[in-house]
């Protein structure tokens, strides 16, 4: 039986995907709201980590929008 291997990203690519810069990303890997692994010197991101990231992201800006438009009972 054959496993497939999970696609992986470099820095410049998931840049690229995200639509931030390289600094973005290897910012957003150090806090660890993005998860890499390295290969010698290079820094590679799984292509689910990056949309795992994406998903909170939207979630988190749902609720934001939610919370912002909810009533508060006060008339």
């Amino acid at each position: 039986m054959k496993k497939e291997v999970e696609q992986s990203l470099s820095i410049g690519t998931a840049a690229l995907k995200l639509s931030v810069s390289t600094k973005t990303i290897r910012r957003l890997l150090s806090s660890g709201d993005l998860s890499g692994f390295k290969i010698g010197v290079s820094c590679r991101i799984l292509e689910s980590s990056l949309i795992e990231y994406q998903q909170r992201q939207i979630k988190a800006f749902i609720k934001a929008q939610e919370n912002e438009f909810s009533w508060t009972g006060v008339d």
